[in-house]
């Protein structure tokens, strides 16, 4: 029979593996949705609204000084 320490033991140690397998599947997804959006950072229409984009904040940064 297993005694409540070592049970408990068991427990946290079965919790800790979990845990771990969560995070490496979490930090796999960030390197998916990472390596995704630098794909789409590529795209043309993607790139011509970053480039609208940094168009208007420049023009507002102008009026503002």
């Amino acid at each position: 029979m297993i005694n409540p320490i070592e049970q408990e033991l068991r427990e946290h140690e079965a919790i800790q593996k979990r845990m771990v397998a969560v995070a490496k599947r979490m930090l796999e997804s960030k390197r998916q949705l990472q390596q995704e959006i630098r794909d789409d950072i590529q795209k043309p229409d993607v790139q011509a609204a970053i480039n609208e984009l940094k168009k208007r904040n420049a023009e507002r940064t102008e009026k503002g000084v």
